[in-house]
């Protein structure tokens, strides 16, 4: 994995230290270790030291971004790549815990806690390393317009996001919720059938983002207003507004390409990366003491972990768990909440493990609910 630093040079060396503008959001590194050979000035080592940390930083944050089966690959693939140069920067907020010289081996560390800008951070992958760009993990995405005039702007949005790699919902899938009333009324603002909305989009399409608004298009004055909402939360986490001669104008208004900083597409994807995925975890025929069992068992992994690859065996991943919470107890089936900092895929194969490890048989997979069962004794 050290490989990946080769790209992370470029990605915060030029303003790597300076303070976000307002709202920028950031993945939190709880610990990351950097090292530098003391060659005689510690001063100078020490600096060396911290870079390598914030480099650490920005590899573990790449972790939490990129799908699970790709990692490997990833690392492999920086390792080729040539640096960019960041025009922003992407370590911010951080703070050392502390800093160690260590005479015998002739090395300083550096140990710090930091938050990673996942804006320039995307923008940076996708203007410079295509290939790392597609490995992150995109959220799985519906559109849902209100259209007036003859140009169909909703057609236009959908390929440019699947030209952008993530994962749209075929509108026949939305038709198929089975009331169109309610669609039309939740794309047009209506609170109550927005709530309709995401509830079903959540639990009958795993869809985790709902692009939802208003479009005309009509030739000469095409006009569209549209925000996108975090189903897990309800929350809005991206809004755009366009005008232009035609369907086309509008949708390069909203979506101009790539992670852009004031593109829609950009503000979507970094508030996405550093919200928490919720995973439903169904545990059937658990008792009361099993489930208390797997809840005090994931506690450990809640805390934070250095990253520091200066020694192979110290985990080079944030925490798996950010939290844990019974949602229901019974004796057929119970409800237990788990959080993670990682994405979809990452997220279901880590947290599959760590129930499995716990003394659960998983039985079904589906989106982000995992099905579990105590194992049989051996």
């Amino acid at each position: 994995m050290r490989g990946c630093s080769v790209l992370l040079v470029g990605l915060w060396c030029a303003l790597a230290g300076a303070q976000p503008p307002a709202g920028r959001e950031g993945i939190l590194v709880p610990r990351a270790v950097g090292v530098a050979n003391l060659a005689g000035d510690f001063a100078a080592a020490r600096e060396r030291a911290l870079v390598d940390a914030k480099r650490n930083a920005v590899e573990a944050a790449l972790g939490v971004m990129v799908k699970s089966e790709t990692k490997v690959e990833l690392y492999e693939l920086v390792a080729d790549q040539a640096q960019v140069e960041s025009r922003e920067g992407v370590v911010f907020d951080d703070q050392i815990l502390e800093e160690k010289r260590d005479d015998a081996a002739q090395a300083v560390y550096v140990t710090i806690r930091c938050r990673v800008a996942s804006r320039p951070l995307i923008a940076q992958l996708e203007q410079g390393f295509p290939q790392v760009y597609a490995a992150i993990e995109k959220p799985r995405l519906a559109v849902v317009l209100a259209e007036t005039g003859g140009q169909r702007i909703g057609t236009g949005l959908v390929q440019q996001l699947l030209q952008a790699g993530l994962e749209v919902v075929d509108k026949q899938q939305i038709d198929a919720l089975g009331d169109a009333d309610q669609v039309a009324q939740a794309a047009a603002g209506n609170p109550a059938a927005m709530a309709w909305l995401v509830g079903q989009a959540k639990s009958n399409l795993n869809v985790e983002l709902l692009l939802v608004g208003r479009a005309d298009g009509t030739a000469g004055a095409a006009s569209a207003e549209v925000r996108v909402v975090n189903t897990w939360d309800a929350r809005i986490i991206a809004a755009g507004q366009a005008q232009g001669a035609d369907a086309a104008a509008v949708v390069r208004g909203l979506l101009p390409g790539g992670a852009e900083q004031r593109d829609l597409l950009g503000q979507m994807l970094a508030t996405w990366v550093t919200q928490p995925t919720t995973i439903t975890l169904t545990l059937s025929k658990a008792s009361f003491q099993q489930v208390r069992d797997l809840l005090s068992g994931l506690e450990p992994f809640r805390r934070p972990r250095t990253v520091d690859f200066t020694r192979p065996a110290e985990s080079s991943r944030l925490p798996i768990v950010g939290e844990a919470i019974r949602r229901s107890f019974s004796p057929a089936v119970s409800l237990v909440e788990i959080r993670t900092p990682l994405r979809r895929s990452a997220a279901i194969d880590a947290v599959s493990e760590l129930v499995g490890q716990l003394g659960f048989s998983i039985t079904n997979v589906d989106g982000l609910r995992i099905n579990a069962a105590p194992a049989p004794p051996t």
